[in-house]
This record gives structure tokens, C-alpha cells and sequence, in this order.
């Protein structure tokens, strides 16, 4: 039964108007049609050829003289084909009540002086004359080019050919063109089919060529295809009332035409046949539709009604015939999807149209009648389609047109979810779910899901997860979904399938699905997944934190490259040396040393569970953890267990180059710790382990190799009172203060005294650190104190007043103490005064020498006796210039500017100049090396360090008026130096 549907609606596009489209068409004695590149045309039986453009507008020319049997419209080029043999071979009642119609519309329009035009516009006679009997029946095929046409518009005939001119005339019924092959095809009244091929406008045409002859009788239709498997060989489909037949045509002319007969005893009638969608041939029967390749039937389809002609049109094949009630209709079957589009009984004016020829053009469909009324089906739009189709529940039908409509993904799959709906509603649950499948992507999941969530419901909801994974579009708790319902299901082989396909992890997130089965306790499971997706935290995760197999984390870690082994320990190394100590120091210790250091392993308990013994670094896995790691990664991992770490650290110092000062600081703090060594020598003595102890620190403080930090060293060996660890970083660092001070702490006097006076030099401080700690003793060895202060008095280091000032602070310290000291150092002190006094004594004299000297020159003239000028060594000659300092020159031979002589000037110039004060960059470094600040301070008061900068401008002493009347006017005793 096929379901019917109204996917199309019928216009007629002529009106009674005579102007209206189409009017005059009714005025044709139609004998062919064609279509093509935008035109439809229309072959009579007066030889005419009329072209119907997109506006239904008509012009006719005239093609032969007389009637038009077939015509062939190229689709890719302007030509057209027609053929004229002069004979009209439609059945007489045909052909009576075509030629009455335009008879009588011609009379009407002749009538009427209004459209009597009509007529001589498109070349027609008043009546269509009857055929005669004298004309011989002569083929001629002609060739128009409908693009190049006269003043007139009447296209140009670019080639005539008489198709059986050197053969006996045979009568033409069929007719087909191969555009692409360049190929014509004739069929015959003797069931002959000729072809001509090349290209016929410039190929020389001597005459047809046969195919095999195959038929007996006359051939009804005739159709090119190519073969899908061989694309280089032409399908010739060739029918007969009686049989069905296909030439093999291969495009090698060295290869020979093979026919093969499809039917045998079963035909089919003229325009009953057509190529569908797929180039398969489609022939229509009184019992269906038959549908044929080169090798035989491919398809069949029972259709009840009487077929006069067929066409194919999209996927469709549009049918004209009668019914099973014998009413003239038009059907629009869709065989692919087996339904009736569309189906309608023509009518005009009350009365029925027989229908007499389909045309396509324009995307719509085209049906000529006997009476030339011509009848649109136009196609509904998609959306038009679908909704009658939904309101029918034909969505398998919907989604068909839709895909070959081209509707785009989203629309499908609304379908797809429509149809899920309904059959969700049915209870047809195993198709609905595989509807939903479709829309995975396009709808919410959680859409779905909840229509599924009950337990009978529950294998339809699986295989929906499925899908959701092999899209990887699963989230963490659609895999939790999943997992619970193989469980629910006992489905173990598919959560065996679902973890251990090749596929698993890579339609999901692995790390999700891991915890899932984490979750379920499905171990094996996520083990499985770890280890398969090279995801070692989460194997290591499972393996200690959930099945708590620290053996089997440990075997697995051995099995990592380095890098990995490496982020593993410094993870899961503190779990693992809880449960197997010595067994994860080793591997430890192997992943830090290079692989060629002769390392053995510490030797670890057997195992509790098999009583074997495992040992870690052994050749296959030295080989599988190749280089080093930094060591210090991996000390946090013995927070709780010293002596492993002392143990691995002692292994990074015997066996690694360059380690860094963590290790050394880390091992130094474990070798300070007296209690580690007792456990380790539990049976030895306690001088035994007192020895060991400092042996083992010194050791580690004395390697050249040592990198570890001062400033921590020293608290380490502070805070464990280690006093010759003290003693031996003060001197590797010149901690000389802190040294003094141990020394004096711990009564080691006389070794604070030797180290003052081998570093006392370079840090005077230290000697008053050294009194200082004088000034604290409750008992004073007097003889020690008298040879330190001697020591830096006689060295000039420190000065008897700040010497006496420190040790004052002490009682026990009495004035008898430092006597001779005291004494010796006054006694000093009156010669240094003594010697000061006689030194200004022979200044003062000095000084009263000057002051009489001066008296003189200034009260008691002056005799110049010099001959010769200082300057220029000449005889003096007037006008000269005389100075007190004894020195002439001549006048020319003095600069007037100058303030005095220029001999003298210049000889005492740096005497007269003041030096700029010192810096305090100076100061400083002079009182740091000296033993008397005061001194120093005096000093340095004299330089003007200390002054504020005077800023006076010098005075301005007007130039010396050497003129003859100033010098004559100058009184001898008023010269002047």
C-alpha cells in the first residue's frame, strides 16, 4: 500500500484570455516536445518549431515542410536537433482531436481582428491541412543553432543530413542524443538502432552506422548512461514492445559491441520507459515499475494502474495514466522511499485533460495536454513536506527528503529527535534509543538519560552511553552511568570489552574513567587503564593509596624511566619507606648515582608474603634507569626516618661529584646527632662512639669537597655543643671575634692571646675583646695580663688610657697590678714633653730673628745694586723697576699685573698656596691604622677638615702704576716687599 502525500500544486498557466501565456499554444497541432537551457519548444505537424522562453513568451520558425516527428534540445549548448521523414504516425484519434482543437482555436482568433495577428506572428495557416498521401516518407535530420538567428529571429540551420540517403529508408521511432559521447542514436521500425557519433558540425557524414542486430521489433525508446564500474564504456538501454535489451559501447573502437537482452518476452511502449536518479533504466508495466542495469533486473516495484507515459523528474518518476478506477491522473511516485507525492486528476472547464507530453524545466514540472493546455505542478518547499510527513509519523520518509534536500545537519537530527520521541511513546524503546544515538551532539544528553533512568529501561541507556564514549562526548558522570549499569547488568565481558578494547581512552577521558572504577572498586580495571595510557601517578595512586601493594609500586617503579621514577619517589617515596625502607633507599639511591658507580645495594628482608628476597639496582634495572637525579629532590622523603637518609646522603657524597649544599648541610645535621651513631653502633662503647662521632663530623667539615652553608654549619655545631667543630669554622671562615671569645668562654686563654697576636694586626679589636674578657675574670693571672699590656705598648696596638679604661670595669684587677706599666708609661709621657717644650723654645727664637729683620728693612733703606735685568739678563737702562727681594728688571720686561717679582712669585708660589682639606675617606683610613685617635683628630683639625668652608672673595688689589711720574713720585723709604 503506498502512502500518499500532497507534496505538489496544480496551476493551468493559460487563461481565456487570448493575450494570457501559453493562449496561442492552443493554436499548435503539437506532434514533440523538448526542453532545454532555459526553453521549452514544441515540434507540429506543419513543420513548425515553436521556442517558449521563462515568460512564457512564443516564437515559432518553420523547420521542415512538414511534420515534426522528434526533436532533441542539447542542455549544454544552443543546439537543437530535429527530424522530419513527412509522415505523422500518432494514432488517428490522436491526431483528429489535435488538429479539431487548432482548427478551432485558429477559427477564433481569425474571428477576431484583435488577435487575428496571433496567426502571422506565429507563421500558421488559417487551418491545419491534412497530411497527404503523395509525400515519401524521407528522413532528414537538421541541425539548429538557436543562438544565431536571421533579421526575422528564425534560429539558423547549420546542418542538414539525410539520414538513410545511401541505404534503404527505414521509418525513425525513437530518438535519443548523447551530449557528452557526441553520440545520435536511432531506432527503427525493423528494430534496427543506428548511431552516428563525433561531432556532427564539422565530421564528413556518409552514413549511419548499425548496432548489432538484436530486435525484431520496432524500438520504442532509446537511453545513453554510463557504466559505474567501467566509466570508459557507453550503455545503450534499447526497448521494444517485446524486449529490453542493453548495448555494451566501449569508447576503445578496438574493443566489439556485446548486447546483452534484459527482458525477453516482456517490453514496453513508447515514452514508458525513462533513466532515473541512479542511471538505472526505469520501465514502466500494467503491474508496476521494473528497473534494470547492464547485467539485469535491479529493482522492482508493484504499482497498480495503467502507465501511457513516464518521466523522470529528481528522484521521483512522474506517471501519466489511469488509475485502478480508470480516471485519467498524473502521479508523482517516489520509489525510493515508496510513496505517492503527488497524484491528480487533470480538469478544465469541468472537463478531464488526457495528458500528452512532461516537460522539466525550471525546476518545476510542465504536463501538456491533447487540448495544448499546459499545467504546472509546482513543488511545495521542504519545511511544507516535513510537517505533513510529522503529522503523519512518517519520519523515516522526513529524514530521506531531508538528507536529499539538503538540509543541514542540526535540521536532521531534530528529526532524528522527533522520531525518538514518538517512538519513545510507543514503547518501542530498542529503535527509540537508536533515534537518539543520531542526536548525540545536537541534543543535551541528560535529555535522553532521563527517559531511560529506569531499570527496564536500562540496556537501551547503556547502549546510549556506549555511543556518548565512542564520540567522546562522555563526561565523568555519564562513565559513572555507564559503569553502574554493567554492573546493575552483570555485564562483566563489557566492562571487560569496555577497559581493555584497543579503543579504550581514547573516545573518553581516561583519567575520568579511572576514578569511576576507582569509585566501584573495580581496581584490575583502572590498574589496567593506568598502565595501557603511561599514567604512573595514578597506577602508583591505586597500587598504595587503594590496594595498598607497596611490593608491586615498587616493581613498577623500577620498571620507569628516570624522569618518571624520579616524580613517582618524591610522590609516593615517605608511603613507600614505611613499608619497605631499605628496599626504596636503595632504588633511591640508584636513581641518583650514575650508572657506572660501583654500588651495593643494602641488603633487605625477605618478603612477608612469598619469603623471597628483593633486591633493587641490579644490571636490568641500572639499565632501565639511565643518568642521575638531584638528590635533594628526595630528602623530604625521609622526614621520619634519619638513618636511611644518613645512609642515602653518605652514598651521594661517595659516589656523586658537585653536590649541592642541601646534601652537605642535611648530612652535617646528621652526623651531629649522637643518638643516630648510638643506634647504629648499639653494641659499641661509649669512647668507642665518642671517637666515630668526631671522626665522622670532622670528616665531613674538612672535605675540600665540602658545599655546605657557614652560617647553618655553625648553628648545627652550636646547637650539638660540638667545640671542635667550633674552634675549626671560626678558622675556615676568620670568625677571629667569635674564636677569641670560645677561647675566653672556655679558659683557653692562653690560645686567645696567640690568636690575637697572629691576627692582632690586621683586627686591633680584637685585642680589646680580648680586655674585655680581662675585665669579666673573677681571677686574674697577673703576669699573663702584664705581658698583654706590655705586648701593646711596645706594638703601639692599643694605648695605655683605653687599656686602663677596659680593665678599670674589673675590681678584681688592683693598681699594683699594672705598676710598672704605669709608671714606665708616664715616664715616657714627661720626656715626650720635656722634648716639646725645647722644640718650642727654638721656635720662639726663630720667630723674634724674623720679626727684627723685618723692623730693619721697613725703617732702614735699601741699596739696589743689580746691573743686569732678571729677566732678559741685559744691562739695566732707565726706566726700571727695583724690588726689595734684590731683583730689577726693566720696565718692558715686567708684566704690570703681578703683585711682585716674578722671579720671586714664582719660586715661592706653592709656599703661598693653602692646600684643600683632606676627605673623610682619609680621615677614616688614617684612624683605623692609628694607635691614638687623638693624634689623629689633631691632626686633622690643622688640615681644615672639620671647618666650614669660608667663602670670601679675595680682594681686589688695583694694578701697580708703573708710570715714570708714579715711580719718581715713589719715596725710597716706602718700598716694600
Amino acid at each position: 500500500m503506498w502512502n500518499r502525500y500532497v507534496f505538489f500544486s496544480t496551476h493551468i498557466v493559460q487563461s481565456p484570455e487570448p493575450t494570457s501565456n501559453l493562449y496561442s499554444l492552443q493554436a499548435l497541432d503539437v506532434t514533440c516536445v523538448s526542453e532545454g537551457k532555459d526553453l521549452l519548444l514544441f515540434g507540429d505537424s506543419e513543420g513548425g518549431v515553436t521556442i517558449c522562453n521563462q515568460i512564457y513568451s512564443l516564437k515559432r520558425f518553420i523547420a521542415c515542410d512538414h511534420c515534426v516527428n522528434y526533436m532533441y534540445k542539447c542542455q549544454n549548448s544552443n543546439l537543437l536537433y530535429t527530424i522530419c521523414d513527412g509522415k505523422d504516425y500518432r494514432p488517428d484519434y490522436i491526431t483528429s482531436e489535435s488538429r479539431r482543437v487548432a482548427n478551432q482555436f485558429r477559427s477564433n482568433l481569425k474571428k477576431n481582428d484583435r488577435f487575428s495577428w496571433i496567426l502571422d506572428d506565429l507563421l500558421l495557416n488559417s487551418v491545419v491541412e491534412p497530411e497527404s498521401s503523395a509525400v515519401k516518407c524521407r528522413s532528414v535530420l537538421k541541425v539548429w543553432n538557436l543562438s544565431m538567428t536571421d533579421e526575422n529571429g528564425t534560429p539558423r540551420c547549420v546542418r542538414t543530413i539525410p539520414l538513410f540517403n545511401q541505404m534503404e529508408e527505414e521509418v525513425i521511432t525513437a530518438f535519443a542524443v548523447g551530449e557528452e559521447e557526441e553520440m545520435l542514436l536511432f531506432g527503427t521500425e525493423q528494430g534496427h538502432v543506428f548511431y552516428f557519433q563525433g561531432d556532427i558540425l564539422r565530421s564528413t557524414f556518409s552514413m549511419l552506422n548499425l548496432l548489432p542486430p538484436t530486435f525484431n521489433d520496432p524500438i520504442t525508446t532509446l537511453h545513453f548512461t554510463r557504466d559505474e564500474s567501467n566509466p570508459s564504456l557507453l550503455l545503450i538501454f534499447a526497448t521494444t514492445a517485446q524486449q529490453i535489451g542493453c548495448y555494451s559501447f566501449p569508447c576503445d573502437a578496438r574493443t566489439s559491441i556485446t548486447t546483452t537482452l534484459l527482458q525477453k518476452e516482456k517490453g514496453c511502449e513508447a515514452s514508458c520507459s525513462c533513466l532515473d536518479s541512479s542511471n538505472h533504466l526505469m520501465v514502466a508495466t500494467a503491474d508496476g515499475f521494473t528497473a534494470y542495469s547492464a547485467t539485469g533486473v535491479v529493482g522492482q516495484y508493484p504499482f497498480e494502474g495503467t502507465k501511457k507515459q513516464i518521466r523522470a523528474y529528481k528522484d521521483c518518476v512522474v506517471v501519466g495514466g489511469f488509475d485502478e478506477n480508470g480516471q485519467q491522473t498524473v502521479t508523482v511516485v517516489n520509489l525510493l522511499d515508496h510513496f505517492i507525492e503527488y497524484q491528480v486528476t487533470l480538469y478544465r472547464n469541468g472537463k478531464t485533460e488526457y495528458i500528452s507530453f512532461f516537460l522539466t524545466q525550471w525546476g518545476s514540472l510542465f504536463v501538456l495536454s491533447r487540448t495544448r493546455t499546459v499545467f504546472l505542478l509546482q513543488e511545495k518547499d521542504q519545511q511544507t513536506k516535513l510537517k505533513s510527513l510529522y503529522e503523519k509519523h512518517q519520519y523515516t520518509v522526513a529524514l530521506n527528503i531531508a538528507q536529499r534536500g539538503g538540509m543541514d545537519y542540526n535540521g536532521l537530527l531534530d528529526i532524528h529527535r522527533l522520531y525518538g520521541d514518538y517512538l519513545y511513546d510507543q514503547d518501542e524503546n530498542e529503535k527509540a534509543i537508536k533515534e537518539y544515538v543520531h542526536t548525540i551532539g545536537f541534543v543535551e544528553p541528560s535529555y535522553v538519560i532521563r527517559k531511560f533512568l529506569d531499570a527496564q529501561r536500562m540496556p537501551q541507556l547503556a547502549e546510549y552511553l556506549e555511543a556518548l564514549h565512542e564520540q567522546g562526548l562522555a563526561n565523568s558522570e555519564h562513565t559513572t552511568l555507564l559503569i553502574n549499569c554493567y554492573t546493575k547488568l552483570k555485564e562483566k565481558e563489557k566492562l571487560h570489552d569496555f577497559i581493555y578494547s584497543d579503543q579504550a581512552g581514547i573516545h573518553f577521558d581516561i583519567e575520568m574513567a579511572i576514578e569511576v572504577l576507582r569509585r566501584a572498586q573495580c581496581f584490575e580495571e583502572a590498574l589496567h587503564l593506568s598502565k595501557k595510557h603511561n599514567l604512573f601517578t595514578t597506577f602508583l595512586r591505586i597500587q598504595i593509596e587503594d590496594k595498598q601493594d607497596f611490593r608491586a609500586a615498587i616493581d613498577y617503579i623500577q620498571s620507569l624511566p628516570t624522569e618518571l621514577a624520579a616524580t613517582a619517589l618524591q610522590l609516593y617515596g615517605r608511603q613507600l619507606l614505611a613499608y619497605h625502607c631499605i628496599e626504596t633507599t636503595n632504588l633511591l639511591i640508584c636513581l641518583c648515582i650514575p650508572s657506572s658507580a660501583n654500588f651495593t645495594p643494602f641488603p633487605a628482608e625477605p618478603d612477608a608474603t612469598t619469603g623471597v628476597t628483593h633486591f633493587v639496582g641490579s644490571e636490568e634495572e641500572e639499565t632501565l634507569l639511565n643518568g642521575c637525579c638531584v638528590p635533594e629532590n628526595f630528602i623530604q622523603c625521609f622526614v621520619d626516618y634519619p638513618v636511611q637518609l644518613k645512609h642515602f646522603l653518605k652514598a651521594m657524597l661517595e659516589f656523586r661529584e658537585n653536590n649541592d649544599s642541601i646534601v652537605w648541610n642535611t648530612i652535617l645535621e646528621l652526623y651531629l646527632r649522637k643518638d643516630l651513631l648510638s643506634q647504629e653502633l648499639s653494641s659499641a662503647k661509649t669512647p668507642e662512639i665518642d671517637a666515630i662521632y668526631e671522626q665522622e663530623v670532622m670528616s665531613i667539615l674538612t672535605d675540600p669537597r665540602a658545599a655546605y652553608d657557614c652560617d647553618q654549619a655553625l648553628v648545627l655545631v652550636q646547637m650539638h655543643d660540638f667545640k671542635k667543630g667550633q674552634v675549626f669554622l671560626y678558622e675556615k671562615y676568620k670568625m677571629y671575634s667569635m674564636l677569641v671569645k670560645h677561647f675566653s668562654s672556655t679558659g683557653e686563654t692562653d690560645r686567645a692571646i696567640e690568636t690575637c697576636k697572629r691576627v692582632g694586626k690586621e683586627e686591633p679589636s680584637l685585642w680589646l675583646q680580648l680586655l674585655s674578657n680581662y675585665a669579666e675574670m673573677r681571677e686574674i693571672d697577673t703576669a699573663q695580663l702584664t705581658e698583654v699590656l706590655s705586648y701593646l705598648y711596645e706594638n703601639e696596638i692599643v694605648t695605655p688610657l683605653m687599656a686602663f679604661q677596659v680593665l678599670a670595669k674589673n675590681k678584681a684587677i688592683s693598681l699594683g697590678m699594672l705598676k710598672k706599666l704605669l709608671v714606665r708609661c708616664m715616664q715616657e709621657k714627661a720626656q715626650m714633653v720635656e722634648e716639646d717644650r725645647e722644640k718650642v723654645t727654638q721656635l720662639q727664637e726663630s720667630v723674634k730673628e724674623m720679626e727684627a729683620e723685618i723692623v730693619d728693612v721697613k725703617t732702614n733703606g735699601k741699596i739696589i745694586q743689580q746691573k743686569s735685568c732678571q729677566s732678559c739678563k741685559q744691562l739695566l737702562d732707565l726706566p726700571s723697576v727695583h724690588f726689595l727681594c734684590g731683583h730689577s728688571y726693566h720696565k718692558n720686561c715686567v708684566d704690570l699685573s703681578l703683585k711682585g717679582c716674578p722671579f720671586c712669585l714664582c719660586r715661592y708660589e706653592k709656599q703661598f698656596v693653602i692646600p684643600p682639606p683632606p676627605s673623610e675617606e682619609e680621615y677614616f683610613k688614617d684612624m683605623k691604622a692609628a694607635r691614638d685617635g687623638f693624634e689623629v683628630n689633631a691632626e686633622y683639625v690643622g688640615k681644615r677638615l672639620f671647618s666650614r668652608p669660608a667663602v670670601e672673595e679675595p680682594p681686589k688689589t688695583p694694578p701697580m702704576d708703573l708710570s715714570d711720574d708714579a715711580i719718581d713720585a715713589i719715596p725710597i723709604e716706602t718700598l716694600h716687599l
